[in-house]
């Protein structure tokens, strides 16, 4: 293409313009993102229903409390949950690489079509199409994390990422609080169907809305004037590319400038599969397994637990597990920290300041450390095993909760190339999610045993393992040995072009 009929750069947008974006991107994660993750709130609204109702015994009937005394039927929901937190990451690999290729449109539209479905299933919810609830589930959680996986993306193309990222993160917390207020507006004069049925229409309106917003391909970015960015082999990553190397890069570079448009050989995943190649990739995702799995541990013994340690006083169990949903609001403001303290050491601190390779994986040494200790904190508050503990351990969780998922996306915005998001974002998760299903076998111990000691131990000794990432990453980048330069990125009009 003749250097006349390209069309000349557009100007930047307008600050309200990108201020409503990021804003929308916030309320619908807010609201749509994470409602499937606080599915076990919805056990009195179901229980209302008379979901499997026919596996309570036969003198249990349908009503308030018809399935409340029953555990199989609040098995079935807790193991709906559990698939949908193993399977989600897997689905969503898909969705990471249609986010990296075509775009956050092409992945809001997909969304919007899962979400109205997942919901539509758990509106249409009652005995005799109980089965409903694990689609239902897992279309939820497929929905939730495209939403997240997109925003968290947009992220990175505003001027300070680690806090709007941080945000969004919290917001996807907030989210499991959702279901609470459906069970508060199921309960009183509003018919459930009906407010499903609203919640339903109102977040495939707003999700599709950001079709027409949002910008189109996260490689329509483009960066400041300086050298052109270079191809970042698996041996530079690790800091030990030769000097045959980079003069074999520099004449590849300088040849490929050379070349006319029409020529370039599109290759929009080789570096996102090259870092699911290197330790930082690994080491992220033996982090986020051992982690993860206390938290989701937590999220489905939650019920069982309370029921041990009441000896089964099933009022005690559904009120704990509604304020445990409410603790989720503060998440958004709770997830702003690690956010706050990876932008504040960037700016104050001398070393952290180089905008190099090394810099951005060192500053994500003392989140992820962070992270690691409030996890083990958590596991050793529930030692004592009664009531007096829940509520100071729903706060450490709640914190636990808002500091893993925004360390996880400001380590991948950090440390991987941001054009990449999506393949590594999905790539740690779908790694980790078949420990999940350990939660299962876990929490079938704990109820078996009567002793839940013993399982706190060992997922106190799992977030002391976590800790062996943020080490290698301050040994091995402790001192200076080169590294790609990061170049900041400048947003133009072309990024909010509808035309896309």
């Amino acid at each position: 293409m003749s250097d006349s009929e390209k069309k000349p750069p557009l100007a930047a947008p307008s600050n309200l313009r990108i201020a409503v974006t990021i804003g929308l991107a916030m309320l619908e994660t807010l609201l749509f993102s994470g409602i499937a993750y606080g599915v076990v709130s919805l056990v009195p609204v179901l229980n209302d229903r008379g979901v499997y109702s026919h596996l309570c015994a036969p003198n249990v009937t349908a009503g308030a409390n018809a399935t409340a005394s029953c555990s199989a039927a609040r098995d079935q929901i807790t193991l709906a949950f559990t698939i949908t937190q193993v399977v989600t990451p897997f689905g969503n690999v898909a969705s990471g690489f249609i986010l990296d290729r075509w775009g956050f449109r092409v992945v809001k539209t997909i969304a919007a079509a899962l979400f109205g479905l997942g919901s539509l299933c758990f509106t249409l919810v009652q005995p005799g199409a109980d089965w409903l609830i694990f689609p239902g589930t897992l279309i939820l959680g497929l929905s939730g994390i495209q939403v997240v996986m997109s925003n968290l993306q947009l992220s990175t193309m505003v001027k300070f990422p680690f806090v709007v990222a941080a945000m969004i993160s919290g917001l996807f917390g907030a989210c499991t609080m959702v279901p609470s207020v459906l069970v508060q507006i199921s309960r009183s004069n509003v018919n459930g169907f009906i407010a499903f049925g609203v919640y339903t229409g109102l977040g495939v309106l707003t999700i599709s809305l950001t079709v027409a917003v949002y910008p189109g391909k996260y490689n329509r970015l483009q960066v400041d004037s300086g050298p052109a960015p270079q191809h970042i082999s698996l041996a530079s990553l690790r800091g030990r590319k030769s000097k045959k190397e980079a003069q074999q890069q520099g004449q590849k570079t300088t040849e490929s400038d050379g070349e006319s448009d029409s020529s370039e050989k599109p290759q929009p995943f080789c570096s996102g599969l090259q870092f699911l190649l290197t330790t930082d990739f690994f080491l992220m995702v033996l982090w986020m397994i051992c982690n993860n799995l206390r938290l989701n541990y937590f999220f489905g013994s939650l019920n069982a637990y309370v029921d041990l340690i009441t000896d089964g006083n099933q009022d005690l169990v559904e009120q704990y597990a509604v304020v445990f949903g409410y603790f989720f609001l503060a998440n958004p403001l709770i997830s702003l920290l690690p956010g706050l303290l990876l932008d504040l050491q960037k700016r104050l601190i001398p070393t952290l300041r180089q905008n190099t390779y090394r810099t951005y994986k060192l500053n994500t040494v003392t989140t992820l450390t962070l992270a690691g200790l409030i996890g083990l904190i958590s596991c050793l508050m529930m030692l004592p095993n009664c009531t007096d503990i829940l509520i100071p351990a729903f706060v450490v969780t709640a914190v636990f909760r808002a500091f893993l998922f925004s360390t996880l996306s400001n380590y991948c915005i950090s440390v991987f190339k941001p054009e990449n998001f999506g393949i590594v974002y999905t790539g740690v998760l779908c790694c980790a999610a078949p420990f999940m299903f350990l939660t299962v076998p876990l929490t079938s111990w704990m109820q078996d045993s009567r002793t839940p000691d013993t399982i706190n131990y060992i997922l106190a000794g799992l977030t002391c393992v976590s800790l062996i990432h943020p080490l290698v990453l301050l040994l091995r980048n402790i001192r200076p040995t080169g590294g790609h330069r990061v170049q900041p990125v400048v947003v133009n009009e072309a990024d909010f072009d509808t035309r896309l």
